[in-house]
């Protein structure tokens, strides 16, 4: 991983929102925790700062979960706008979502499935996912999809059209290629809760299925109002469950997030911290913005914050590989609360200094590191470490998965 001054791992409970959870290296030392509750639950992390475990080395040890059940389905589908704005954020997302984002939800057990929705090929505002997420050999011709693993409906997306034509194209009819005539919203499985991922650096200027979404010229307005945009974003989730009732589920009950990465400025100048469901909708007035976007994009602000997603800003491409990490891990969180979570860092772990916390609204409670599974006993929280796996006892599992403003806060050092 490309170690950075912030490392994001974010986790959210099936049908609940997420904890993220940040800690900042602050240029060496002792890391400063900064923690931002998003109305949800379970969250395991690690600094990428140093100081946190008793060796006195340097903290490095990320964690990433692993659900304890086998074959949980799970439908990710991707909105890349094709603008020619878009080359370098394209670039960016073709060198992570193998190994950042659909590596480490595989490593988790999740049955998961990428949908593309955006222009196939190898032109620069194009994009052409390859192996081992892909069977793609080239990038001319149809994409190389993967049944049950991955599919591309290949369809150019303009700046201001993207959510609408991703639901407009849902049914078909044929995509570029001339392919898959009945859309890509066959390939959803009823049983597998939905993620979108949206991603461009613009704002909006559409409409289809009932729903008006204009946000394009929003800054001329002399009295501007981000609230506004919020019957918008309601009027396309209406639109989108209106497809089909059974995959997206109801205005109470949905069975989609949306994760957004869009123009919306740095938060707190750190351009890997995302925002939560429980923030405001970032920009305000008058609608700031990160540096290379067209605008802040209101509407998938409220879309993410409204079905409990994060939002990322869209121009700090060298981050995408913090950024596709923690949208990996809240996805993992939306079929499971995880238990078990594996180790990763860039030496070798030691594992004695290793440490975890479980923290909730209510206190902050460290656990203890135990030798075994046999030593949690039947009333005894913690957690033990097998290789490089880090297992809650039951106690403590329960108790996690109990309290939905819970999670897990993991650091350990490198020999």
């Amino acid at each position: 991983m490309n170690r950075m001054t912030l490392f994001v791992v974010a986790l959210g409970a099936s049908g609940c929102g997420s904890w993220v959870t940040l800690v900042d290296d602050g240029g060496g030392g002792g890391g400063v925790d900064s923690t931002s509750s998003v109305s949800g639950t379970a969250t395991s992390t690690s600094s990428a700062g140093g100081g946190g475990g008793e060796s006195g080395g340097e903290d490095c040890v990320d964690a990433f979960p692993v659900l304890d059940g086998n074959g949980a389905p799970l439908d990710i589908v991707f909105m890349i706008d094709n603008s020619s704005s878009m080359a370098e954020e394209i670039t960016a997302i073709e060198q992570n979502i193998n190994v950042n984002f659909a590596q480490i939800i595989g490593n988790s057990g999740v049955d998961y499935q990428v949908i593309m929705v955006t222009a196939h090929g190898d032109n620069p505002t194009e994009v052409c996912v390859e192996p081992p997420l892909s069977s793609a050999t080239t990038c001319n011709g149809p994409p190389g999809e993967v049944a049950g693993q991955f599919h591309h409906y290949d369809v150019r997306l303009n700046s201001w059209e993207g959510i609408c034509k991703l639901l407009d194209r849902a049914d078909g009819p044929e995509d570029d290629q001339g392919l898959h005539g009945a859309g890509w919203l066959p390939w959803l499985r009823v049983d597998a809760p939905k993620a979108f991922v949206m991603v461009t650096d613009d704002a909006l200027a559409c409409g289809g299925g009932g729903a008006w979404l204009y946000d394009i010229h929003v800054e001329q307005n002399p009295e501007p109002n981000v609230a506004a945009f919020e019957p918008a974003a309601l009027e396309w989730e209406d639109w989108l469950r209106s497809l089909s009732p059974v995959q997206f589920g109801t205005a109470e009950n949905r069975n989609y997030k949306v994760y957004s990465l869009t123009g919306v400025p740095a938060q707190l100048g750190d351009e890997t911290q995302p925002y939560g469901p429980g923030q405001p909708i970032a920009g305000g007035l008058p609608y700031a913005k990160c540096d290379s976007a067209a605008r802040n994009g209101m509407i998938y602000q409220w879309l993410s914050k409204s079905t409990g997603g994060l939002r990322f800003p869209v121009c700090q491409t060298q981050s995408y590989d913090a950024v596709f990490q923690a949208i990996a891990t809240s996805v993992i969180s939306d079929v499971e609360v995880p238990c078990v979570y594996a180790l990763s860092a860039e030496g070798e772990i030691d594992a004695a200094s290793v440490e975890a916390m479980l923290v909730s609204e209510e206190a902050s409670q460290p656990l203890p590191q135990l030798t075994s599974e046999e030593a949690c006993g039947a009333e005894t929280g913690g957690f033990f470490i097998e290789g490089n796996v880090l297992k809650l006892c039951p106690t403590t599992c329960e108790a996690l998965r109990a309290d939905e403003t819970s999670r897990i806060d993991v650091s350990g050092d490198c020999l």
